[in-house]
């Protein structure tokens, strides 16, 4: 065996080892995830932003099991001006994929929580004149859950810390209260695609 040959052969088991490392049972990771959106057009106004902290252990080698919480923030003006805020909390699990520098995971979460609405009205006016004239204020609390699966891309482009882009599918249900403003929170039972980007720490 030649110099050169040998050489290769200590970097690719030093590659190999550090790939398992960084996702290996007993290990710890750290970190979390964003989103934000902002859809205006002639008749209402959004924005949208979502924080997603996580932190996982690796039970057995490339399987990570953890706790994922979700912090939504999303104002709409839609002739009045609506404030929701919630905030779920769930186990999250994912499996890794890959080599030291790129690794796949599909993941699945399960998030519940609260939430509430604060919508003021004031100076909100009906398209169909018959409409319920609604309080100046009127506030929507419910419970909701979070149904999230998807997939991602880490990029490592330390040892130990990845950048990662997420594509994943919510599926929403509600609990609400009654109110006046009731189309808000139904039109809000649904489902939908995001792309989050954020960064995770392995220990």
């Amino acid at each position: 065996m030649n110099l050169k040959a040998f050489i290769l052969i200590i970097i690719s088991v030093h590659c190999f080892n550090l790939a398992n490392a960084q996702t290996e049972k007993g290990s710890w990771m750290v970190g979390g995830n964003v989103s934000g959106a902002y859809d205006p057009d002639e008749y209402r106004k959004e924005l949208e932003v979502q924080v997603n902290p996580n932190v996982g252990y690796f039970f057995v080698d490339k399987l990570m099991t953890g706790i994922s919480i979700s912090d939504n923030y999303i104002y709409r003006e839609l002739g009045a001006k609506i404030l929701d805020k919630y905030l779920v909390a769930g186990p999250e699990i994912r499996y890794y994929f890959g080599n030291s520098k790129f690794k796949f995971f599909p993941y699945v979460k399960f998030l519940a929580g609260k939430g509430k609405v604060k919508i003021n009205t004031e100076n909100y006016a009906p398209i169909d004149p018959d409409d319920e004239i609604l309080d100046p204020y009127d506030d929507i609390k419910y419970n909701i859950t979070d149904l999230n699966v998807g997939g991602g891309l880490s990029y490592f482009f330390k040892d130990n810390i990845a950048v990662e882009i997420l594509l994943s599918y919510s599926k929403y249900n509600l609990d609400k209260e009654e109110t006046s403003f009731v189309y808000y929170i139904e039109e809000y039972k649904r489902s939908n695609l995001s792309m989050n980007i954020g960064f995770q720490i392995y220990l």
